[in-house]
């Protein structure tokens, strides 16, 4: 499926997209015997990667929690700069559905 996505924006602008579940999904997956993991996504990886992106959804729904509670506008919370760097590469192009990813899940906490 699509729960690892390597060198590349994660998309979880899904209407049905449940990200504590997906976290918890990386995090049982981290826990197992493995070697290499086949992304949905970009090229094969280790299991270290699992954790580097549970963290990041993690500390972006942190963030996110933060800005809802002192009310900051949405518009100005999906380019915040408190929000967590990505695990994508720096030159990666910021997808304009990104935006719309990040609204998904602030307006969902």
């Amino acid at each position: 499926g699509d729960l690892v996505q390597v060198d590349q924006y994660p998309y979880f602008g899904d209407a049905t997209n449940d990200l504590p579940a997906w976290i918890t999904t990386l995090k049982k997956w981290e826990a197992k015997p493995i070697k290499k993991v086949c992304p949905g996504h970009g090229k094969t990886t280790d299991k270290k990667f699992l954790r580097t992106m549970r963290r990041y959804f993690k500390d972006l729904t942190k963030v996110l929690k933060i800005l809802k509670k002192k009310e900051t506008p949405i518009k100005e919370a999906v380019r915040h700069k408190s929000l967590p760097e990505g695990y994508w590469p720096t030159d990666k192009e910021r997808p304009p559905w990104f935006d719309y990813c990040i609204a998904l899940l602030y307006n969902s906490l």
